[in-house]
């Protein structure tokens, strides 16, 4: 059925915008893997005291435990914090999460700095007020101590990690192959239909969409393949556009 464009409907089409909306938080502007909602954190740092106070098999155990009561949370703090897909099955998820308690722990245990010489105060009454403020500030001094220097002990070693991954992620290698083909296909990570010569290729031979690489990049601290999780040591793109995108992103990440 053809529809002429007259004066009279010719301003009547209504264009819907869709915003991207967290499956976590449900805040609109954002992803799951770039969610900065507090819980998330909140948990992280109950998983840090968990995993330091118990031997791993105890720690996957009480995190099957905890996935009973809030496995929403337990997934999403895996897609933001150790950049698996939000789909992936629990025990994946679990396995990472594990895994990225290991780091942490490590990096503290490596981090042998006293307390009163390096605890920031701005930064520790922030995080008082992110774990419940007047209910930390009331606990018994020593208890009040512990949590201060375990909080900073975290961040220090946070702060240690993002410095090493800025320097893997400036060792990543790019480089230009042509593409030719002109069909679309499903990105693995988004499941939008894409270009194919928007896809970018890994060192170990599957591919994802630019922009889902962009992301990942951006927001891991150590990127590995999202399917296989070999490290990223070089990148294979279609043009030099898309080649000065990844190249900055790398060196300013």
């Amino acid at each position: 059925m053809n529809l002429e464009m007259n004066p009279e409907n010719r301003n009547t089409r209504v264009i819907n915008v869709t915003r991207t909306c967290c499956s976590f938080c449900k805040t609109p502007g954002h992803n799951v893997q770039t969610c900065d909602d507090i819980r998330l954190f909140r948990f992280q740092y109950i998983c840090v005291e968990v995993y330091n106070s118990t031997n791993v098999n105890s720690f996957k155990s009480w995190l099957c435990d905890y996935a009973i009561h809030d496995r929403e949370l337990v997934k999403a703090y895996a897609a933001r914090h150790c950049n698996i897909s939000i789909r992936s099955s629990l025990l994946n998820c679990i396995e990472h999460i594990t895994h990225k308690m290991s780091v942490i722990n490590q990096t503290i245990q490596d981090t042998n700095v006293i307390y009163n010489n390096t605890i920031n105060i701005h930064q520790t009454m922030q995080l008082i007020r992110v774990l419940g403020g007047e209910r930390v500030l009331s606990t018994e001094p020593n208890e009040s101590q512990r949590l201060l220097h375990a909080l900073t002990l975290l961040n220090m070693s946070q702060q240690m990690i993002e410095e090493h991954a800025k320097e893997r992620k400036r060792s990543i290698q790019t480089s230009i192959i042509e593409c030719n083909d002109t069909h679309t296909y499903e990105c693995s990570i988004c499941y939008e239909e894409v270009p194919k010569k928007l896809f970018v290729k890994i060192n170990c031979g599957h591919q994802f969409c630019k922009d889902c690489m962009k992301q990942h990049i951006q927001n891991s601290l150590n990127p590995t393949c999202a399917f296989c999780r070999t490290e990223i040591t070089n990148l294979e793109l279609s043009s030099q556009e898309m080649r000065n995108e990844l190249n900055m992103l790398l060196i300013h990440t």
